[in-house]
């Protein structure tokens, strides 16, 4: 009998728990004020990765996430995470796993479990200098290309320069003022004010020219 309410107090205690706030991860070091309105995005979980570029692609920022396993949580938990730590956005998205039973006192009884995620995301205040996420190149497209450097941009910004010179995912970033591109750095070091980008296409090679923004 005791160890049998134990048992419940311990799942009553854990149903009790904001596992949005316990599994919290923090993506930056800046520390936010709490917020008062927070924009809840629902979305499933096969939608949660796009929904997420999309919000990138409107110059907000991911500052954190949450992501668990356990007892389905509605999104009142997911916004309270998000006031305390400043979020003006969250996208949240669950996805029923399994289901738990256990016995308390001789009656059996069950809890269904779901994978659920949370991504936090505030409006960035710095101005673009050019406005692209980007991932390095595969094996796979080095060799569909026949090349071995460039970016493969990821995320395009909203009204960023990049966006303005009809850039688009899937683009490889090739050259910069006629200088190879293998990361970052060699974009901030060739930059000038104004700029002639070579990107590749469908296999196909054009150039544009960028005004980036200080």
């Amino acid at each position: 009998m005791k160890k049998s309410i134990l048992l419940l107090l311990a799942f009553v205690t854990t149903s009790c728990v904001n596992g949005y706030s316990r599994y919290y991860t923090q993506y930056v070091n800046e520390v936010f004020p709490e917020t008062e309105n927070v924009e809840a995005i629902t979305v499933s979980a096969d939608q949660y990765e796009e929904a997420g570029k999309k919000l990138i692609s409107q110059n907000f920022i991911a500052i954190g996430e949450s992501s668990f396993n356990g007892e389905y949580q509605g999104p009142t938990d997911a916004i309270n995470q998000a006031k305390k730590i400043g979020a003006e956005k969250v996208l949240i998205a669950s996805n029923y796993t399994d289901q738990q039973y256990f016995t308390v006192n001789g009656i059996l009884t069950s809890t269904r479990r779901f994978d659920q995620r949370a991504a936090y995301f505030v409006k960035n205040p710095e101005k673009l200098r050019f406005g692209f996420y980007y991932e390095l190149l595969s094996t796979d497209d080095m060799t569909k290309n026949g090349i071995n450097y460039g970016l493969k941009v990821s995320i395009v910004i909203n009204n960023s320069p990049v966006f303005d010179a009809g850039i688009v995912p899937g683009d490889i970033l090739l050259e910069l003022n006629g200088e190879k591109l293998v990361n970052l750095e060699d974009i901030n070091r060739n930059a000038t004010e104004t700029n002639i980008l070579k990107f590749l296409r469908n296999n196909k090679e054009f150039k544009v020219t960028i005004n980036i923004r200080n």
